[in-house]
């Protein structure tokens, strides 16, 4: 072969190289990068408000929302504290069947452009919504139904889009006295949920918790009993499925995996277990897995605490953590971790 058309075929090869498309399948055989953040965990205290531990952490515009889901807990369910100095501002929404009231809370939807939270009521089958404003103003407070959705679709895990549009996690009915969790696009206006075209083919009980990020157009489906990531396009195309070393093909087991992701601006952080549900804080997490947009695993964060649930605050990049622990909530600094 001429050293000319030995050029020519370099050429042609780099061409073929540049036009591959990117792997979708990606197997991450050890996830050993592990930064010791013990003690860089802040306690937040919650004054004299008694919270339980099956609650969920929210931010919208000034305030930390944290949203109480143990029923044996007191009349009010939802509690405000200062964004910046965690001091309780008001706690309100009762539970119970009463005008209202919230009988079986579902999670938040947060409205930050109109002050607002949508709030499901998994009994009533319907959607409220809070005005942040009045809900501080008026003690007597009652929120507007917002809109019905069907009775064969609960949604959960939503994040707000439009006035007409939310995308996230919905459980869907299968069977008797069972389900699995799928995406969404639900239009709160005529309460249609259209479901997202991927599902994993080998996932034959799906339980995992949705995150979505529409300022990158992606949401990523958080696997709870699976070693497993799976991101797609906002129109449900998948991108990449993220297999960690724990993958067992979708075998059905009692080991819990990731509990719950959150986007920390362009990165995604997943709380992960490894814990058999019958283990003491089985459903807990002291490690903090980190990726990319992409699925490609950074470093993990020891916080050694048990870990439950995960919200971001963007204004002062801080990860709040949920924990059952002595030390109920915290936040970890996030300015240098995830540089």
């Amino acid at each position: 072969m001429s050293r000319w058309s030995g050029g020519i075929l370099g050429l042609m090869m780099l061409g073929l190289s540049c036009t591959q498309p990117p792997v979708q399948e990606k197997y991450q055989k050890s996830r050993d990068k592990v930064v010791d953040v013990q003690d860089k965990v802040v306690e937040i205290r919650t004054g004299d408000v008694l919270v339980g531990n099956n609650n969920l952490l929210y931010v919208l515009g000034d305030y930390l929302i944290v949203v109480e889901y143990n029923w044996t807990a007191i009349d009010k369910i939802v509690h405000l504290f200062d964004r910046f100095t965690y001091k309780p501002v008001l706690s309100t929404v009762n539970k119970g069947q009463g005008p209202g009231e919230i009988a079986n809370p579902g999670v938040l939807i947060m409205n930050e452009r109109k002050g607002c939270f949508y709030f499901p009521d998994n009994a009533r089958m319907k959607l409220y919504t809070y005005v942040l404003d009045s809900l501080l103003a008026d003690p007597g407070y009652k929120p507007a139904v917002k809109c019905s959705f069907p009775e064969d679709r609960v949604p959960s895990d939503v994040v707000y889009v439009s006035d007409t549009l939310c995308i996230g996690g919905t459980v869907v009915p299968i069977g008797t006295n069972d389900f699995k969790t799928a995406v969404g696009c639900w239009n709160m206006q005529t309460g249609k949920v259209r479901l997202m075209p991927y599902e994993h083919p080998e996932i034959k009980k799906k339980r995992a918790d949705c995150i979505v990020s529409t300022e990158h157009g992606i949401y990523v489906d958080v696997y709870s009993r699976d070693d497993l990531l799976t991101i797609c396009d906002l129109d449900g195309n998948l991108k990449y499925n993220v297999y960690g070393p724990e993958w067992r093909h979708g075998e059905w087991n009692d080991v819990y995996r990731h509990i719950d992701g959150v986007f920390c601006g362009d990165k995604i952080v997943t709380a992960y277990s490894g814990k058999h549900r019958q283990e003491k804080d089985g459903f807990t997490a002291s490690l903090l897995l980190v990726f990319d947009l992409e699925g490609n695993y950074l470093k993990t964060l020891d916080v050694g605490r048990p870990v439950v649930r995960l919200c971001y605050d963007d204004r002062n990049q801080r990860l709040l953590l949920s924990m059952n622990d002595e030390m109920q909530f915290g936040y970890l600094p996030l300015d240098e971790l995830l540089r």
